[in-house]
């Protein structure tokens, strides 16, 4: 009875061997088409939003009043790349730009849908505050180029 048990064992495991061995090729073939197309759809995706940016950019090179009217903040010279930051959470990070983990992120890479009290006045420093190039429009903060709350040039915190 138990030499019958062995010898089903080694016939089960060296049937196993021979259909692994004989279907790895099939196995490599499937994850290597399925692993191509992922990577040509994040090709397209790539190229896609480089041709909106270049199109963008033809487009607004010339006038000013282009960049103040496509960022509601005002000209912002970053709007091309806060635009691909945006574009890139509201697809990866679950619940989009306004979820906790997409402010997070947001704010992490340079942008700010949702500023704290702090960062409207302009004492987050790089933020710029009612008036800075993170901020809400112009250049500073309530003191000008500075960024900061009252420190006219220069001063950023």
């Amino acid at each position: 009875m138990s030499s019958l048990f062995l010898t089903f064992a080694i016939i089960s495991i060296l049937s196993l061997i021979l259909f692994a061995w004989t279907n790895q090729f099939v196995i490599k073939d499937f994850l290597w088409i399925s692993l191509s197309r992922k990577n040509s759809l994040l090709q397209n995706e790539v190229s896609e939003l480089r041709h909106s940016i270049k199109t963008f950019s033809k487009h607004t090179h010339n006038s000013q009043t282009a960049f103040n009217t496509l960022n509601m903040y005002g000209g912002n010279p970053y709007v091309l790349s806060e635009l691909a930051s945006d574009m890139w959470i509201e697809r990866n990070v679950p619940g989009g730009l306004n979820s906790p983990m997409g402010t997070y992120f947001d704010n992490a890479m340079g942008g700010n849908p949702n500023p704290t009290y702090a960062q409207r006045l302009g004492g987050y420093g790089g933020y710029g505050g009612y008036g800075g190039y993170g901020g809400y429009g112009g250049y500073g903060g309530y003191g000008g180029y500075g960024g900061g709350y009252g420190y006219p040039y220069g001063r950023r915190y």
